[in-house]
């Protein structure tokens, strides 16, 4: 978007909906519908170095000249190599090496570290902070929220007023949302929930307390999943059980009140890091929610896709695609 700010630019990650043969990380983007290309993200950094070539090598075959590769960092030994392979590529530092219909872009020499936005004339989002997710997370899954007063959302977010306003602001500065005087609208709700489910495990799940316990196993508790709608809510692969999904859960994973007393004397957990149970801090009221032994949908489908392996991801998508709650987002 820097390098062509008259441009207009769409970004569309099939997280949900991966194409057949591609990785579940793939990103398609437009310049005013003149040029389009496909990338392959890594997520990881690949070593790479020009002794290190083969092992590159064996990526650059499941990938062609038209498609970008998105890498955290190249280094300067390898930037050479990659350039002379007429592979298209560009990292988080902002080296790159692109072309396209009129434009041949060279970048190299930026850091490690480095950040592309730096001279960025648009601020980053108070919505995407932790205590902006919490309060991103209470309008998708309760979307009245919206229109009660400030201080009604704080209270479902768990966060404090003025965090409330800000992350509201920047939601309508970026196009998520409108406000007028008749109240305020969600105008882009699916890009909005996939945009939480991608920032969620980065940026708000760590600043969640967390306990690990060995308790029992999940299917019994997904036979008492009923008795714990007034304390904790059921989450992660155990709920999805629970919902009906073909899953074979290995641990249970709550939502609750720190230091979750009753559920710890209910199930007489014991810690133990190598546990089956986990208790995680509840960033939402639950009373300003449908009340249930399980966690909302947006946030189990977080957890599975985020967390867990391949099958549990495809899991995941499946739930994307049909969970009744969540066809909002479709």
């Amino acid at each position: 978007m820097e390098l062509f700010p008259r441009g207009r630019w769409e970004a569309e990650k099939s997280l949900f909906y991966p194409c057949e043969g591609q990785k579940p990380y793939f990103l398609e983007a437009r310049e005013a519908s003149r040029n389009s290309v496909n990338a392959s993200i890594f997520m990881r950094q690949v070593k790479m170095n020009r002794q290190q070539a083969p092992e590159m090598q064996e990526v650059y075959d499941e990938v062609n000249a038209t498609t970008l590769l998105v890498l955290p960092y190249v280094t300067p030994s390898f930037h050479e190599w990659i350039r002379q392979q007429n592979q298209q590529f560009i990292d988080v530092a902002g080296n790159a090496y692109l072309e396209g219909h009129g434009y041949r872009i060279w970048i190299e020499g930026r850091k490690k570290g480095g950040n592309l936005s730096q001279g960025s004339s648009k601020s980053a989002s108070r919505a995407f902070t932790p205590a902006g997710l919490r309060v991103v997370f209470a309008v998708l899954v309760n979307p009245d929220l919206l229109n009660e007063p400030v201080r009604t959302l704080a209270d479902a977010a768990g966060v404090s007023i003025g965090a409330v306003s800000n992350a509201l602001r920047d939601l309508d500065r970026d196009g998520y949302i409108r406000v007028a005087r008749s109240g305020r609208f969600l105008l882009k709700p699916q890009q909005l929930a996939r945009r939480w489910v991608e920032l969620y495990a980065g940026i708000l799940k760590p600043k969640l307390r967390t306990r690990v316990c060995l308790g029992p196993g999940p299917y019994e508790i997904v036979e008492e999943v009923k008795a714990w709608d007034s304390d904790v809510q059921l989450g992660g692969e155990t709920a999805m059980l629970t919902k009906g999904y073909g899953i074979r859960p290995e641990e249970s994973l709550f939502y609750g009140v720190y230091p979750w007393k009753e559920v710890t004397r209910a199930l007489r957990l014991r810690p133990d890091p190598e546990g089956n149970i986990v208790l995680r801090e509840r960033f939402w009221n639950p009373t300003y929610f449908p009340k249930s032994g399980l966690a909302p949908s947006l946030l189990i489908f977080a957890d599975e896709f985020a967390d867990g392996d391949e099958r549990q991801a495809l899991i995941a998508q499946e739930m994307w695609s049909h969970d009744e709650d969540l066809q909002r987002f479709h």
